[in-house]
């Protein structure tokens, strides 16, 4: 098994905290401080928005942390200059970033668009920073978006403003993630007893994993009682509420973050 980056420490799950709240505890660890980043929510009529961030924000009190929003609204730039002071003071004064669900697209737009993309990355891949998120949130944190669309609309997108989506450095819509994972969270698949997650189809599934899987990346079906868990020692974990096995990312392709060169052999 070839280990991942050793600095990184990530908790990637299908749905809200996976296995436990306990085992997002354990992984949190003692770190004090979490920002929310709920932008794959952000073409939401406004009271369901505020409903989904006060949610996260007690879940994530209740575990004891000192939780906030980080909206990346504010800081969005139409010429994608990166990101302002305010949004890296607000990054450097945590321990954790949490991403929820959403639209994956619409998350990864508003990523590029604010720069909180590449300061996440900078700051996850250095090790000042853990992060943590479930569905588009988990999704976001691959190689790539490529496949999502069997269950995200990446039309939505064009909801946000007159901006408009990302572009990747070809000039094509961007389809890259952070690759913090080297492998494609796929969400919403069966769980550990063999159900079918409510949030999404057998068919949307497996959709996504061929489309994925034709695009060259490794597709990680996770369903919604699992995590895929690194904690700074290189090495992916699978956990569910009763098994801990090693992910084989022997085979996987990685590319680049959003707003970075893809990774030579990729194509765009």
């Amino acid at each position: 098994m070839i280990p991942g980056h050793p600095a990184i420490r990530a908790y990637l799950a299908s749905y809200r905290f996976g296995p436990s709240a306990g085992e997002f505890a354990a992984f949190v660890g003692a770190a004090r401080s979490a920002v929310v980043v709920a932008a794959a929510a952000d073409v939401w009529p406004a009271r369901a928005r505020a409903g989904a961030v006060d949610s996260e924000l007690r879940s994530l009190r209740e575990i004891g942390l000192q939780a906030t929003e980080l909206d990346l609204r504010p800081h969005v730039s139409p010429h994608h200059r990166g990101p302002d002071a305010v949004l890296l003071r607000a990054l450097d004064a945590a321990d954790l970033v949490w991403v929820r669900g959403g639209n994956t697209y619409v998350l990864q737009a508003q990523l590029v668009r604010s720069g909180a993309g590449a300061a996440i990355d900078e700051r996850v891949r250095a090790g000042a920073l853990a992060y943590a998120g479930y569905s588009a949130g988990a999704c976001i944190a691959g190689p790539t978006t490529i496949g999502l669309d069997a269950s995200d609309d990446p039309r939505e997108v064009a909801e946000l403003d007159e901006v408009g989506a990302p572009e990747s450095p070809s000039g094509t819509p961007g389809s890259e993630g952070l690759s913090l994972a080297p492998f494609c969270v796929v969400p919403h698949a069966r769980d550990a007893s063999g159900e079918q997650s409510l949030l999404g189809t057998a068919e949307q599934v497996a959709d996504t994993v061929a489309a994925i899987e034709r695009a060259g990346f490794t597709a990680l079906e996770l369903g919604d009682d699992a995590a895929a868990v690194t904690d700074g020692d290189g090495r992916w974990r699978h956990v569910t509420p009763v098994t801990r096995t090693p992910i084989d990312v022997s085979a996987s392709r990685t590319g680049a973050g959003p707003g970075q060169p893809p990774a030579p052999g990729r194509s765009s």
